[in-house]
């Protein structure tokens, strides 16, 4: 359980650090 919680943590993390790089192209 913590294993596969922190690989959706990991994949969050990912997620908000790409809408962040395209937030900032964008800008």
């Amino acid at each position: 359980m913590k294993i596969k919680n922190f690989q959706g943590n990991k994949f969050i993390f990912s997620s908000v650090l790409v809408i962040q790089l395209k937030v900032m192209e964008g800008v």
